[in-house]
């Protein structure tokens, strides 16, 4: 019997919700029996990984078991004891930040401080919620959702930067720097998936090519072969096409002045072969028999 069970996604009704390019939906769940855990992917389109292998089951978890979204993202769901700090937040002044607001709480929610810069704020069954704006709409959450430092959280109406949670927390961020117009969340992916992508190149390296590899290589060149050669044949083709209609004009030309040569052949001939004489009136009044 499940005792409890956290639903991972980007949709607005997940237990944990991840507003990140990589994670889908409803893209895994974790279930605690008792005191164990498990891990089950829900057909997610890039994949639940723990401890770097990619699951295909249900699996229990270790107690340091390590669980990335896709190849990248680092996932801390609210019961996970790899949370590094946890601060309560709420009206009543015992928590670690107090918000004094008629709409907050007395033990409103918590914020959690994992590993590798990830960050959540759960909601702890508070009368008016905890909400966060998601593509430039305010949306409560069922229960949790990771956050960025760029971003704001509300709890009831009261709204706290994510910054300030994290300096009640004693977390240094790094100094700005231009991230091209990046959103809440995909800095931090962006860099995690840079890392992964060096990691799968040196496991390449090191490790003998398969022959689906093989395979897989060999049909992208063969497409970028087949890409290239439409992409040669669209820059010329106008020039082809005149290339092709004059000579279909020359053979023309030639075959009209050959029939024409032909014809004038044929009428010389004729005219040059002996005429039958007209039959005289005797024989014209002969009879047939």
């Amino acid at each position: 019997m499940i005792d409890q069970q956290w639903l991972i996604g980007s949709a607005e009704d997940c237990d944990l919700l991840i507003d990140a390019p990589k994670v889908s939906a409803h893209h895994c769940r974790i279930d605690r029996v008792a005191d164990r855990y498990y891990l089950e992917d829900c057909g997610s389109t890039n994949g639940t990984f723990l401890d770097g292998q990619r699951i295909t089951e249900r699996t229990e978890l270790g107690a340091d078991a390590k669980i990335t979204l896709g190849r990248s993202l680092r996932l801390v769901w609210p019961d996970s004891k790899a949370a590094e700090k946890i601060l309560f937040i709420g009206r009543a002044a015992e928590n670690d930040v107090c918000l004094k607001h008629a709409s907050v709480s007395a033990l409103h929610a918590r914020f959690l401080v994992g590993p590798e810069a990830t960050w959540i704020v759960e909601d702890l069954d508070s009368t008016n919620g905890v909400s966060i704006d998601l593509r430039g709409v305010r949306h409560r959450i069922r229960r949790a959702v990771a956050v960025q430092p760029e971003q704001s959280v509300y709890f009831g109406s009261a709204k706290v930067p994510v910054s300030d949670l994290l300096a009640a927390a004693g977390v240094e961020l790094p100094p700005e720097r231009d991230d091209g117009g990046a959103g809440p969340g995909e800095r931090f992916v962006a860099e995690e998936e840079a890392r992964a992508e060096v990691q799968a190149s040196s496991d390449a390296a090191a490790t003998p090519e398969s022959a689906d590899a093989q395979r897989l290589r060999e049909a992208k060149a063969m497409a970028a072969l087949r890409q290239y050669e439409n992409a040669a044949f669209s820059q010329t083709s106008s020039g082809g096409y005149q290339v092709d209609s004059l000579r279909w004009g020359l053979w023309f030309g030639i075959g009209a002045v050959l029939a024409v040569i032909l014809v004038v052949a044929i009428s010389l001939l004729g005219d040059s072969a002996p005429a039958r004489p007209a039959p005289s009136p005797l024989e014209r009044s002969q009879p047939a028999r």
